[in-house]
Order: C-alpha cells, then structure tokens, then sequence
C-alpha cells in the first residue's frame, strides 16, 4: 500500500491502474550491481487499486507475487510503472506498508499441475470416514 497525491487525481490514477493490469507485459530494467537486468514486470503483479482515503489523499494497494525462479515484484518498480502510464517523472509516496506476504497462490478446484523438477501435490479428495 503507498499513499500519496490527492483524490483529485484518483481517476486518472484509476485508469492508469487499469491500464497496467490490461498490459500484457510490462517490460522494466533494473540495476543489479554493475549490469542492467532486464525482466517483465506484469507476471509479478497480481492487482493493483488506486482507492481515495478519508484525508483527500489516494491510496495505492498493490498485490505483487514471488517467484522463487524469477524473483519477486517490487512496490517501486510497480509506482514507476505507474508514473511511466500516468506521464510523470515518479510518484514518491508518503508510506509504504506491506499489509500482508502471501506465500502461495490459494488453493484451486483445479487438478494439481507439474512444475518443471518438481512432483504436484496430491490431490485433495474428501476426508477419510472413521
């Protein structure tokens, strides 16, 4: 969650959100050491919100995952993806708070798939009557 700006700007940053989830890549570069990484951001981000607070201020919620292959989603990579959308230099928030890390993705209805190395996971039938 970053909070910044003022509600004014809400649509705008609504539709920008928007236009970033729709996105079908996000292509970024990120310093790493010496070098440049260049990676796709969109597969990191899971959601993203742009909610007006109480205070005349906007509230960005952002749902980003981790790939233990890949890496992970980063909050700022996510604001300059935003900025970038939005036609501004950045967007410096006021609080960055991590509300929550979420380690796995919830459970599906769907059969388990293979993962490449890895065996799935049993699938779950009903409970075993005692």
């Amino acid at each position: 969650m970053a909070r910044f700006g003022s509600a004014a700007e809400a649509s705008t940053a609504t539709a920008g959100a928007a236009a970033l989830m729709a996105a079908p890549t996000l292509p970024r570069e990120r310093r790493k050491g010496e070098s440049t990484v260049r990676y796709d951001l969109r597969p990191f981000l899971a959601a993203l919100d742009v909610v007006p607070s109480g205070d005349g201020r906007l509230v960005i919620r952002m749902t980003l995952r981790h790939d233990p292959e890949r890496g992970v989603g980063r909050p700022d990579e996510v604001l300059a993806a935003l900025a970038e959308q939005l036609g501004t230099a950045s967007l410096r928030p006021e609080h960055l708070v991590r509300e929550s890390l979420v380690l796995a993705d919830p459970p599906r209805d769907e059969p388990a798939k293979r993962v490449a190395g890895r065996r799935p996971l049993p699938e779950r039938g009903p409970a075993p009557r005692r």
